[in-house]
């Protein structure tokens, strides 16, 4: 009597990496194949864009049908460079692909977003990319008060007096110029140029 093996079916699971964590795996594809008991198989593996393909595995296909291969595709971790262009040193981090850019944040101003350019010309609004990555912080000033006020000098030759006090807005870090006002009787100041 002559035995033949039968025909059975296995199951080849393909996971990648979460970029959130990175040691959990979600299914990105499964597939389903025949073959017969005690044949040895090995599956090709997937190209997934931003990933690194497993080695390809070798198994033996059981008599039970209960083959199960699983692949793991690891994310590809490329450099980021962020340049604050403020004077703060260049931030260098390695990031996995698809993983989420923060914004920054700097006192006195708001953060305009990241761009590809040192000319702020070309915004970038998405997730780490497939390659190393620089990218340039772009500021606006937000509006701050400073007063400005007036003295006159006393009668008596004896100090000053506050004669007027003037609230007024510029940008965070910006130079300012306020008039000089003149009063009747009173030689007026040097105009003052401020930080």
């Amino acid at each position: 009597a002559k035995w033949e093996l039968g025909k059975k079916s296995y199951r080849v699971n393909h996971y990648i990496q979460e970029v959130r964590l990175g040691e959990n795996y979600e299914l990105a594809e499964s597939e389903n194949f025949i073959g017969t008991a005690g044949e040895m198989v090995a599956p090709e593996v997937k190209t997934y864009a931003g990933f690194t393909s497993p080695e390809t595995q070798t198994a033996t296909v059981t008599a039970d049908g209960t083959l199960n291969i699983t692949y793991r595709y690891l994310r590809n971790t490329h450099t980021l460079t962020e340049k604050f262009c403020d004077g703060r040193e260049d931030k260098i981090q390695t990031m996995r692909y698809g993983s989420a850019i923060a914004g920054v944040s700097k006192a006195g101003y708001t953060f305009a977003g990241w761009y590809l350019d040192e000319n702020y010309e070309t915004a970038f609004t998405g997730t780490m990319p497939d390659q190393d990555l620089t990218l340039y912080a772009k500021w606006e000033a937000k509006k701050i008060n400073y007063v400005v006020e007036h003295y006159q000098e006393k009668a008596d030759g004896n100090g000053y007096v506050l004669k007027e006090r003037e609230i007024k807005t510029a940008d965070t870090d910006s130079t300012v110029t306020p008039e000089v006002t003149s009063y009747t009787g009173f030689t007026s100041p040097q105009v003052q140029t401020k930080k």
